[in-house]
């Protein structure tokens, strides 16, 4: 959805699955999608708090360092192929068109790039936003950032296009299993 909204070029779900580094039975990482945006000639910015050199060097201990809940750590570490995960990130970490920032986004900071031009994906447990208990990694696009709002669009399934969202139920779900896993990546045919 982003490369059709920044490049003009929509993508079967096929050419999709390739490009954002989907194998079935395992959790999408966003390193293989960082470097297919790269390669449409679009700019990147990774803003979380996981440092990619920290990644790379020992990617567990990484996540420990991010996730306070046991069950959701061994979940990511379970359904993961991290060494494929470690590779996917040093190609980005070397790609002059990806940036990475180190830290926990805001709301704020999540507008300041909408009002720039960009398209922001967010990772979510998409579980909260359907009032679920389960734990389900998901993307969303953000759209507009609005006083007591987000509107989203939820590739699905089902897709929700232009979901108005609470705050609060987004923050939830931006930072389940823990608070220090809010991030963001923004792309744009500029540097950001």
């Amino acid at each position: 959805m982003v490369v059709a909204r920044l490049r003009d070029r929509y993508l079967p779900m096929k050419a999709a699955e390739e490009e954002t580094g989907y194998v079935e039975g395992k959790l999408t990482w966003p390193y293989t999608m960082m470097f297919s945006m790269s390669k449409h000639g679009l700019y990147v910015k990774s803003h979380e708090i996981t440092d990619i050199e920290e990644f790379i060097e020992d990617p567990v201990a990484s996540l420990r360092r991010q996730i306070d809940d046991e069950d959701a750590l061994q979940y990511q570490i379970e359904n993961s192929d991290l060494e494929l995960e470690v590779d996917r990130a040093r190609l980005c970490r070397n790609d002059p068109r990806i940036n990475f920032v180190v830290g926990v986004p805001t709301f704020e900071d999540i507008a300041t790039i909408l009002d720039r031009g960009g398209e922001v994906i967010c990772l979510v447990n998409g579980a909260v936003l359907i009032n679920s208990t389960a734990y389900r990694p998901h993307f969303v696009i953000v759209r507009a950032v609005e006083d007591q709002h987000l509107v989203i669009d939820d590739p699905g399934p089902p897709a929700k296009p232009g979901w108005r969202i609470s705050r609060s139920t987004f923050r939830e779900a931006w930072t389940d299993p823990s608070p220090t896993v809010a991030n963001y990546l923004a792309c744009s045919g500029n540097r950001l």
